[in-house]
């Protein structure tokens, strides 16, 4: 099978074979702190092809590294394959440069073989013309990624092949872009972006004819060809966005963000410790609505970040705007694993302390969320060292949920609590609250051996469409359990129905299943009190009972949806 060399799917990248692993280990592998084996697999695209030359990046899970020192790179060999080698006992995430892996937030651990499916190239092509339909030559067209396939949000704007690629129109107005990532695009003419053109001063006009507010979205499938992506230029004189900082202090670099009110990145301006307090401006911003966020970085790690905040240009400037930077905080405690040697799950593999991964879900208003992009320079994860003890060092204030990845299924969490005695408190059930700077220790997690499993299929009603926007809920049946959160599950179900749960507490559950939407999934049903007592009455008596034993795994179950 020939191999698709890189530059035929991503004009950017550049192609040069080099060996397939880097041999260099972390300091903790040269103390012998932690056994060293390898990761190894192969890139493909979506028909099969094998990818050469690729750049693989692997990345330790969590924030036990305060510096991307720890993240490696390989190249893909001829046929696709590569391989990371002595590389510590923990896990990892491994993504592909210029690709969207759709498991790119899944860990894997030493001793995986994987295999990686990237996603084809798409075209969009178009021309540009005046208001009364003449071509316009030399003219700037940018094609902007603000969401990737399926809809999912951007993880980072760093790397700006990802988010954006420009093109200067030909002498017919024609433009055309290739080698695009599937995802949603929005497409301009005009304005400023690092080319000197005639229509530097405009703000963009975007497809078919509008300012960002009414902008089309156009959806780019693997290997698809838009054409006639027409835009009438319309030359908009444009808005400024301007405003000031607050709390830089000791004067740092800070990078300043403007994205869409859906979180979908725009553009930025960087500020060095000369301009501690400002100001900045975003020029030529068109009619809409916008966010901004700084974020304060020294030796090239976030130290602080304000508060998303929101505006609407509506035909004026926007000035005196402040962004109040906060320190971050920082969370770290200990997980313990309680093994009860009478329950033998006969798993063919065991659970080690540094291969469990801990992440922080943010439950705040919607308004207050970071977007993706923002977050991948934060902690939300950290898997613990062979102590057991693990730390998340750049956290915003917020309130927070802690959600727990093991190994295998055969383990599963009992406890999450803060203090001990009568200052305990059940993080689990009220979740947790970090303020700007605070430093809070002492998170206790707890995780027993004799986990259980339940997975199935939801079959519709008679004559009945299955919803593809299902979910699934465990709620407890027994009395003694109704009031803890760990006690609860929820669970997504494919397009098919078909649904899973796996590191379960053993007990008896009542199954319930309903449609969901995508605005009322900020955080999960059984979060708060007064959700796991609607779950609990939605459950009642009625609702198809599950006993879970120690170690069961019960597959192929047939949940009726009902009404």
């Amino acid at each position: 099978m020939a191999s698709l060399a890189v530059f035929a799917l991503l004009l950017t990248a550049t192609v040069i074979p080099t060996g397939l692993a880097q041999k260099a280990s972390s300091p903790e592998q040269a103390a012998g702190a932690l056994q060293v084996r390898s990761i190894r697999g192969s890139v493909v695209d979506d028909t099969g092809q094998p990818l050469a030359w690729a750049s693989v990046f692997l990345t330790p899970a969590g924030a036990n590294s305060d510096s991307s020192s720890e993240t490696r790179t390989v190249k893909t060999d001829e046929k696709g394959g590569f391989a990371f080698d002595a590389i510590a006992d923990r896990p990892y995430t491994v993504t592909v440069f210029g690709f969207e892996y759709p498991s790119a937030r899944q860990y894997h651990l030493p001793g995986e073989i994987i295999t990686i499916r990237v996603d084809r190239g798409g075209v969009i092509t178009g021309r540009v013309t005046s208001v009364d339909g003449k071509p316009l030559a030399g003219i700037q067209v940018l094609a902007k990624r603000i969401r990737g396939k399926d809809g999912e949000a951007l993880r980072s704007p760093i790397v700006f092949y990802e988010t954006s690629r420009s093109r200067l129109t030909d002498d017919r107005g024609i433009y055309r872009f290739w080698s695009l990532l599937p995802g949603l695009y929005i497409v301009s003419a005009g304005g400023f972006s690092g080319l000197i053109t005639a229509y530097d001063d405009d703000s963009p006009t975007y497809y078919p004819s509008s300012t960002l507010g009414s902008a089309n979205q156009l959806v780019l499938n693997s290997g698809q060809e838009l054409t006639g992506i027409d835009i009438r230029y319309r030359g908009y004189t444009g808005h400024a966005i301007s405003g000031t900082l607050m709390g830089n202090s000791p004067p740092s670099y800070v990078e300043v963000y403007l994205f869409t009110d859906n979180g979908d990145y725009l553009e930025s301006i960087s500020l060095d410790p000369a301009e501690a307090t400002g100001p900045f401006a975003f020029a030529k911003a068109s009619d809409g609505v916008y966010s901004l966020v700084a974020v304060r970085s020294t030796e090239n790690q976030a130290t602080a970040i304000s508060a998303p905040k929101r505006v609407t240009v509506n035909g004026a400037d926007i000035s005196g705007i402040n962004l109040k930077l906060l320190p971050l905080g920082s969370l770290s405690g200990r997980i313990t694993l309680e093994n009860d040697p009478k329950l033998d799950c006969k798993s063919k593999k065991t659970n080690k302390l540094t291969e469990i991964v801990l992440s922080l879900r943010s439950v705040g208003p919607p308004k207050d969320i970071y977007p993706s992009f923002i977050e991948s320079q934060l902690t939300n994860a950290a898997s613990p060292d062979s102590d057991g003890r693990f730390a998340m060092k750049r956290v915003p204030a917020g309130d927070y949920r802690i959600e727990s990845w093991a190994p295998t299924d055969d383990w599963y969490v009992s406890t999450i609590a803060l203090g001990s005695g009568a200052r305990r408190t059940d993080v689990a059930s009220k979740g947790i609250a970090i303020s700007a700077g605070q430093i809070v220790s002492g998170l206790n997690v707890v995780m027993k051996n004799g986990a259980a499993g339940f997975s199935g299929d939801i079959i519709p009603t008679a004559g009945a469409a299955l919803s593809t926007d299902l979910r699934v809920w465990l709620v407890p049946a027994e009395p003694n359990r109704v009031d803890e959160r760990l006690s609860f599950a929820e669970t997504e179900a494919d397009n098919n129905g078909s649904f899973k749960f796996k590191n379960l507490a053993p007990g008896s559950y009542r199954i319930i299943a309903h449609a969901f939407h995508e605005k009322d999934s900020n955080g999960l049903a059984a979060d708060t009190a007064e959700g796991r007592r609607r779950l609990l009455r939605e459950a009642g008596d009625r609702a198809p009972l599950v006993e879970l034993h120690p170690c069961e795994k019960q597959k192929g179950y047939r949940l009726k949806l009902l009404g």
